[in-house]
């Protein structure tokens, strides 16, 4: 006689939440595609070749997707499952901690159908590191509501593992960490600061940060450089008014009841004083993200708090002010049906839901963005978050078409090499069924990994690059192809596809000065100034024809900063260094004549201009500073 299994005796309130966990995970997965991002084919390019010796950016997020790839291969839709789950475990740490504060099915459910079409929807067709992080987030706010609610105080061991997953994660997890810190000094849960187990949980933390930081610090700390960079093109000091706005629109404004009325029950209602410390946590976020210029959906997660606390409320009031069942009923069911109807005029600006060319339309009356901007960089038709799905397979079709028909031109080995980390992933994602290698840009993980393998071919594909830049390190540059698509982003559109070979410099040479001058170049210049910098460098080039001491940028930069403080003369050397290594490039000859302006010298001035302009004759730059030249010249 067969002996059955028994079924896990759940409560109600469990089966809701797993049962809204699934539905979350459903609605991503039947969901259309429009093509990978250019986020996601950057972070499966990572998954595919993880090593703890390219720590490029923390390993939590590749790692995570790796398990995906692994168990269930190369698709967009496996990525968008291991995206949903991370939403839909959100999800459930939001039921969890609307049950913690004495919710019962409906305020769960509510709270539930509430997620799935707010904010996070975005992150549950996108694979990002957010999603991973947000997790994280949900997580130790689950445990400090049960601590709250009496929980013992070694719950915070299980908060630092997951604080220690965040640090390997994403950085954003300090944002939670100071909300934490301050917010306990604000209610009475400021006696657990005398305990150890919050020091341990933050102790923990650190030690998961050390190998990041450790391999940070081995490589002139990349990250804060590259971040940088990042907030000067993405961040925003925003308005109040617009800080505001972006609170609203990208939860999906059809939510903001809901969590205005958590929020507000969190900070004022005696009879949710005990959980006060979220109410303050939450002010604490706005705040850092308001002051540091931070992205709004960094601290997406607290919404789930503040959800889950409206429901609650939502659901006291319903059972309070309905006197029989038929009513209480109606409104249970209406509540719900009236915020998904709401939701859904919004959600195609969260999901690819509508074809593109419908999209298009649905966006125009309210502009592409809706008023809000998560970067700088040119956009047309299609909000950033779209257009970067866009054009990618398109794009390595001609480069593989321009590979193939060079490959054989001459003996050796042909490389493929990018402008950015995007193009390099699209390469990676899509190379391989057009026959192209694994191919190198001074970008990001492509960088190390690059540096790391030390092999530079004599010829090269090149897309996304400047032919008058390249020309400046290697001989022979074509223009081969124009890699155009009507959806992709505007900087990647029209975008040159070059053969070059025969190289000018030492490539390794020039790979090794893309992140950071030579040292002994920079110890020369700080201890013993230009004259002596400068005869280094003629030196080295003497002795090793084609090495490289910096590149161009770096030089050009340098060169600036001496024009800014007042050294015209200094400057005038530097640049000119910066000519006699790049004697192809446009833009070194453009300096070199501003720096020469500065310094009186007109007619040197005009040559260096119509230098560049003949190198370069839509330099517009210079053609107006010849005309100046010529007015100062007649006076």
């Amino acid at each position: 006689m067969t002996r059955r299994i028994p079924l896990p005796r759940f409560s109600s309130e469990t089966w809701v939440i797993l049962s809204l966990a699934l539905a979350n995970v459903v609605f991503h997965m039947l969901l259309p595609e429009y093509g990978y991002h250019r986020d996601e084919m950057y972070y499966v390019a990572i998954a595919d070749g993880f090593s703890f010796a390219n720590l490029d950016m923390p390993p939590g997020a590749p790692l995570y997707l790796k398990l995906f790839l692994v168990l269930f291969g190369h698709s967009l839709k496996v990525m968008h499952l291991a995206a949903s789950v991370c939403g839909s475990l959100v999800i459930v740490f939001a039921g969890l901690i609307a049950k913690e504060f004495g919710g019962k099915t409906y305020a769960i459910l509510f709270t539930g159908i509430c997620l799935i079409f707010s904010g996070l929807a975005i992150f549950g067709s996108l694979y990002t590191y957010d999603g991973l992080s947000f997790v994280v987030w949900a997580g130790v706010f689950y445990l400090i509501v049960r601590m709250i609610n009496g929980g013992d105080q070694k719950l915070w061991l299980i908060a630092g593992l997951l604080l220690g997953i965040g640090m390997m994660t994403k950085l954003t997890i300090f944002f939670l960490g100071l909300a934490v810190f301050v917010s306990l000094w604000c209610v009475s849960e400021r006696r657990w600061l005398a305990r150890p187990w919050i020091w341990a949980a933050a102790a923990f933390a650190f030690v998961c940060a050390l190998p990041y930081a450790l391999w940070q610090s081995g490589h002139g700390w990349y990250f804060l450089s590259y971040a940088s960079v990042y907030a000067q093109r993405t961040t925003h000091k925003f308005p109040v008014l617009e800080f505001l706005w972006n609170q609203l629109l990208p939860n999906n404004v059809a939510l903001a009841p809901v969590w205005l009325i958590g929020l507000c029950v969190l900070l004022f209602s005696r009879a949710w004083s005990r959980y006060r410390f979220f109410g303050f946590a939450y002010l604490a976020l706005c705040i850092s993200i308001f002051w540091l210029g931070g992205q709004f959906y960094f601290i997406l997660p607290i919404y789930a708090v503040l959800v889950a606390a409206g429901s609650v409320w939502i659901e006291v009031r319903i059972a309070r002010t309905a006197t029989t069942d038929r009513p209480r009923t109606a409104l249970k069911i209406t509540l719900p049906a009236a915020y998904v109807l709401a939701a859904a005029v919004s959600l195609p600006f969260f999901v690819p839901l509508l074809p593109v060319d419908m999209l298009i339309r649905y966006l125009a009356p309210v502009g592409v963005t809706a008023g809000v901007k998560t970067e700088d960089s040119r956009i047309t038709d299609l909000p950033q978050h779209v257009a970067d799905r866009f054009g990618w397979e398109e794009m390595v079709r001609d480069i593989a078409e321009v590979y193939h028909r060079e490959e054989g031109d001459t003996t050796g080995p042909l490389g493929v090499s990018t402008n950015n980390w995007g193009e390099a992933s699209a390469v990676h994602v899509y190379g391989g069924q057009y026959g192209l290698p694994e191919p190198i840009t001074g970008d990001g993980w492509f960088y190390f990994e690059a540096a790391r393998s030390g092999k530079f071919p004599a010829r090269f594909i090149v897309i996304g690059e400047d032919a008058s830049q390249l020309r400046s390190l290697f001989r022979r540059v074509e223009v081969k192809k124009v890699f155009t698509n009507p959806h992709c982003r505007p900087d990647e559109n029209n975008t040159k596809i070059c053969y070059c070979a025969d190289p000018r410099v030492d490539l390794r040479s020039y790979w090794r000065v893309l992140k950071r001058m030579d040292p002994r170049f920079s110890e020369v210049l700080r201890e013993r100034g230009v004259d002596s910098a400068a005869a280094y460098v003629r030196r080295m080039r003497r002795e090793e024809p084609g090495v490289l001491l910096y590149s161009e940028g770096q030089m050009n930069a340098l060169g600036y900063r001496f024009l800014r403080e007042g050294k015209p003369k200094e400057a005038i050397l530097l640049f000119t260094l910066n000519v006699e290594t790049f004697p192809e490039s446009f833009n070194v000859y453009d300096s070199l004549g501003e720096a020469l302006m500065a310094d009186h010298r007109y007619p040197a001035a005009v040559q260096n201009y119509e230098r560049s302009l003949a190198i370069n004759p839509a330099n517009d730059n210079a053609r107006q500073k010849l005309q100046e030249l010529k007015q100062l010249a007649g006076s």
